[in-house]
């Protein structure tokens, strides 16, 4: 088979006023070697094949990947790999730019091929650091920070013609939606929605002073939690 790992959140997983801890798996397959640790030898080729679940996958992660992994064949491999290409190929084949300065250009793809790599997942799109979180607890939660650090990722994909991972704005404004609606009616007494300045994917609220999630309106109104943003909503249009 080859390697397998887990890694999973029990505490402070919060989404509204419940818990829900959450829990991700990889399994690899190897062709062309008998274990994990190999030395290659010259000529000698090795595939390695990743399967991935995450528990908004799949009840047990684990299990599930163990099972795509096992059912890889090379053929199958392969054919992954041809689409892969293709998918790349479509996406460059969207838009292109000649403009006689190979910095700016490179600049561009550059950017281009960030954003493709991130923004493929319509349910979870990037936050602060994209996909490329190195730690546990990153700076701001490495969440959707809504005065306009969210947003500005995707000003330049509608220009490019890349509407597909523009799509993946949306998603979760609008999970996040009936936590704002919760917001407007017990901090403003309104109708509406009322955003805070932090949110994750799936309507997971990051407003937290330490590690506790705001459900008492005192705290959410502290400065440290809103930090005095009044135009944040404006944002989320």
């Amino acid at each position: 088979m080859g390697s397998r790992a887990t890694k999973a959140f029990f505490n402070n997983v919060k989404w509204h006023t419940q818990v829900k801890p959450t829990s991700a798996a990889c399994a690899v397959k190897m062709f062309g070697a008998n274990e994990p640790a190999f030395k290659l030898q010259p000529g000698q080729k090795v595939t390695m094949a990743l399967a991935l679940q995450s528990s908004f996958d799949a009840k047990d992660p684990l299990a599930a990947a163990l099972a795509m992994a096992l059912k890889l064949s090379m053929k199958q491999v392969n054919t992954l790999l041809a689409r892969h290409k293709e998918w790349w190929r479509e996406f460059w084949a969207e838009s292109t730019i000649e403009i006689g300065d190979p910095f700016l250009e490179k600049t561009y793809y550059m950017a281009n091929y960030t954003l493709g790599s991130a923004l493929r997942d319509p349910e979870f799109s990037t936050g602060l650091f994209g996909l490329w979180v190195t730690s546990d607890d990153p700076r701001w939660a490495g969440d959707y920070h809504l005065n306009f650090d969210y947003q500005s990722q995707f000003y330049g994909l509608y220009k490019c013609n890349h509407l597909q991972q523009a799509d993946t704005y949306h998603a979760p404004i609008l999970a996040f939606m009936d936590r704002g609606r919760w917001y407007a009616k017990e901090i403003l007494n309104i109708r509406g929605v009322y955003y805070c300045v932090g949110i994750r994917a799936k309507g997971i609220d990051t407003c937290k002073r330490g590690n506790r999630t705001h459900d008492n309106i005192d705290a959410f109104l502290d400065e440290a939690v809103t930090y005095g943003q009044k135009h944040r909503d404006a944002y989320n249009a």
